[in-house]
């Protein structure tokens, strides 16, 4: 329960005087708490990322390597992920008219989160 209804139920059941009530519903409504709330739910939003790429080959074959890890906060606390994303791509010309390309791409992510997700 909060305090503005905690008066107004003492109000109504005799224990708080309306002048009381209204002198309690005035001061409640002149507390401004969005500095609480930026300080204690919010943070400065950061992205930090990291890239590796590298690339060597011939005529015949091309390898292609990319490696990255990416670190986010969030604009709320305890809100974010780390994500590590691991790429190969390699090219092969096997005749003049026959081409191969063998590529994967992996990838994992944590979430930090302090939500609860609804359904699991």
């Amino acid at each position: 329960m909060t305090l503005a209804q905690e008066a107004l139920y003492a109000n109504q059941y005799g224990t708080m005087s309306t002048a009381d009530m209204n002198a309690e519903l005035d001061r409640l409504s002149k507390i401004d708490n969005r500095g609480q709330l930026r300080d204690l739910l919010t943070q400065r939003a950061v992205l930090n990322q990291y890239n590796v790429n590298l690339q060597a080959g011939n005529e015949r074959i091309r390898n292609y390597t990319s490696v990255l890890y990416e670190n986010s906060k969030g604009s709320f606390q305890k809100n974010g992920y780390d994500r590590f994303n691991l790429n190969f791509n390699n090219d092969f010309n096997i005749t003049s008219f026959l081409k191969f390309n063998l590529g994967a791409n992996l990838q994992y992510k944590n979430n930090n989160t302090a939500v609860r997700p609804l359904l699991k």
